[in-house]
């Protein structure tokens, strides 16, 4: 074989990667490959697999790029700095990698130069090299995996938590048990003082119910043992899950995140163990010391510096905060546009927005977009949390847990 470095200043600079592969070709003296009977991608994949590294080394020379000889996975937080979506990253093969100095947020490594404008990451100072097609599939790879292995770990928990308080629920009601009718239904029974109750499980819980019961595996949830048994097997009918009698005990600590009760009303006991209120606040320092003030009293603080991610983080949580607690004055979406957003929503948790602003129309403005309550910033730290607890009490009551039926 030909050494590429000896040879490379025999090759013209190419405007296509079809071209580029078609002198690499020739250069290499590579014989039965019909040039024009291949897509650039199938004839890429050929020279691939014989030539190794010395095809990404070889284009990286003609466009006078940098060579990578290695791949990392990449990091979320230089996927989110790079500023474009991962699957379009992943299917152009460009992969954002740490800095090789200080000066710069990070710097990218791409298969084909012709498909990424690389001058306009190198005019902002970004540095980009060139590597092997496979290499940046196998980092791609390997990070989605990763991503779907902690998805797939927090789903898990999220389940666990909700069986834990389901069973709370039943037991404090005097049942054992709860069914579900079908393999395909997601509302389940619960039979107990004479009266049937009823809710609505995550379709996710009910598939996992569903496989328990198909593989006869008993689920351990915090300590309890819960058996899923068809009552009818041949039909995939009446799937009855059971434990011993006996309180499970819900480990607080092991919440990520505020999660919603899979019951839907319940005329039995009930303990409140959300606790959580979601600070929405851009100021660092004043955000720190409402954090502070809040979880000396036991509330778990979710801080977002905006109304954006805010809004996004309701929507992805289980169960609604206690209270929100925010700022008026924020960029982009500020805090009377979120709360109207939140109502729209039906978000029925109580709103205690924060101002520095004396103006009246503020009041009136928060008042029309469904907020509870105006707190002025200058007002003592006692003074906000006074109202905020008056708020959560008023607001707290029995959540939707059991569904009377009949």
């Amino acid at each position: 074989m030909i050494n590429f470095f000896k040879s490379r200043l025999l090759l013209k600079t190419p405007s296509s990667m079809g071209e580029a592969l078609a002198q690499l070709v020739d250069r290499y003296r590579i014989k039965g490959v019909g040039k024009k009977d291949l897509l650039d991608l199938q004839l890429y994949e050929l020279l691939e697999k014989q030539l190794g590294y010395e095809l990404p080394r070889a284009i990286a020379c003609m466009v006078r790029l940098s060579f990578s000889e290695q791949c990392h996975i990449p990091a979320k937080r230089l996927i989110h700095i790079c500023g474009l979506d991962e699957q379009v990253l992943r299917r152009e093969r460009v992969l954002p990698q740490r800095p090789l100095d200080a000066g710069s947020a990070f710097r990218i490594v791409i298969a084909d130069p012709w498909r990424v404008a690389f001058s306009e990451f190198a005019a902002r100072g970004i540095n980009v090299s060139v590597a092997s097609a496979s290499q940046i599939e196998s980092a791609w790879a390997a990070y989605f995996r990763v991503k779907a292995d902690e998805a797939r770990q927090q789903s898990e928990a999220a389940h666990n938590f909700l069986l834990e308080r389901l069973v709370k629920d039943c037991e404090a009601l005097g049942a054992d048990e709860f069914s579900v009718k079908s393999a395909s239904s997601t509302r389940y029974e619960v039979q107990a003082n004479k009266k049937t109750y009823s809710g609505k499980l995550p379709a996710g819980l009910s598939s996992r119910l569903v496989v328990a019961a198909d593989n006869e595996t008993a689920l351990n949830i915090n300590g309890h043992t819960l058996t899923a048994q068809w009552r009818d097997p041949s039909q995939n009918k009446h799937l009855v899950v059971s434990w011993r009698k006996g309180r499970v005990a819900i480990d607080e600590r092991r919440i990520s995140a505020s999660q919603k009760s899979v019951l839907e009303h319940s005329d039995g006991p009930y303990e409140q163990s959300n606790k959580t209120v979601l600070l929405v606040e851009d100021d660092d320092r004043f955000g720190l010391i409402l954090c502070k003030l809040f979880s000396s009293k036991g509330y778990r603080v979710v801080r977002k510096a905006n109304g954006i991610d805010a809004l996004s983080w309701i929507n992805s949580a289980i169960e609604e905060p206690l209270l929100v607690v925010c700022d008026i004055h924020m960029p982009g979406l500020d805090g009377i546009e979120l709360t109207t957003k939140l109502r729209q929503l039906n978000c029925a948790m109580p709103i205690l927005m924060l101002t520095s602003d004396d103006s009246d129309r503020v009041d009136i403005d928060a008042a029309a977009g469904g907020a509870d309550l105006v707190v002025r910033k200058c007002s003592s730290p006692e003074i906000l949390l006074a109202w905020s607890e008056n708020l959560i009490q008023r607001f707290q009551r029995k959540p939707d847990v059991l569904e009377h039926v009949h």
